[in-house]
């Protein structure tokens, strides 16, 4: 698979692309799959839709937008709340970091965290 094949675009011109180990989807897969599918628990949805519902908030409208010290990249974090999708109750919150390129604008990981973009990502 092209690593540089578009899976979805997103806010703030951020392209989630079919990547590697190093960035983009088959990395949140590989390294993240899990925690999404911790938080998908409950809503009825996989973790798929609720990484996918995460970015698109995180980067659409970020609480915290931090420069990492690392790279040429920024993390925009922000908290989404879990909904079961069959009742519409709330099930749970979690804050979304995404780190992207800001030249790039490729996104190179999102995972759920318990706190906010420090920058250090």
């Amino acid at each position: 698979m092209d690593p540089n094949k578009t899976v979805r675009s997103f806010p703030r011109s951020k392209i989630l692309r079919c990547g590697n180990a190093n960035f983009g989807y088959f990395h949140i897969k590989a390294r993240h799959e899990g925690d999404w599918q911790a938080k998908a628990a409950g809503t009825n949805q996989n973790w798929r839709d609720i990484a996918d519902i995460g970015i698109d908030a995180a980067l659409r409208d970020p609480v915290i937008t931090k420069p990492r010290d690392s790279n040429d990249t920024t993390c925009y974090s922000r908290k989404i709340f879990l909904v079961n999708t069959q009742n519409n109750q709330t099930v749970g919150e979690t804050i979304v970091r995404v780190v992207a390129g800001n030249r790039s604008n490729n996104i190179v990981t999102a995972f759920p965290s318990s706190g906010y973009c420090t920058g250090q990502e």
